[in-house]
């Protein structure tokens, strides 16, 4: 894998994870919450609508997870976009701690 690939890919990666990070967020005030409730019991096999996100501590978890996911997710694409792609070996050692975390 070449290192623009390497660039390429984690910059998708790392916005596809920031758009489901957002969603989780989203998901508890928009329709997204019907797609969440099903991701939610797809994780709780078996598939069976047992459930779901209630208001509580259950949703504020959700909402604070997707923001760290998402915060998180940004922080990565702008390592990836700023400092790995212009010294692979500093990236390397921000990211790889980070990622392995």
């Amino acid at each position: 894998m070449t290192h623009s690939s390497r660039i390429r890919m984690l910059k998708l990666v790392s916005l596809c994870s920031a758009a489901f990070g957002l969603a989780m967020v989203l998901a508890l005030a928009t329709p997204l919450g019907a797609a969440l409730n099903l991701f939610i019991d797809l994780a709780f096999l078996p598939v069976d609508g047992a459930q779901a996100l209630t208001p509580g501590a259950a949703a504020l978890m959700t909402a604070i997870s997707g923001g760290l996911m998402c915060g998180f997710c940004v922080l990565i694409y702008l390592i990836t976009q700023h400092i790995y792609a212009k010294d692979p070996a500093l990236g390397r050692r921000l990211l790889i701690p980070a990622l392995m975390a």
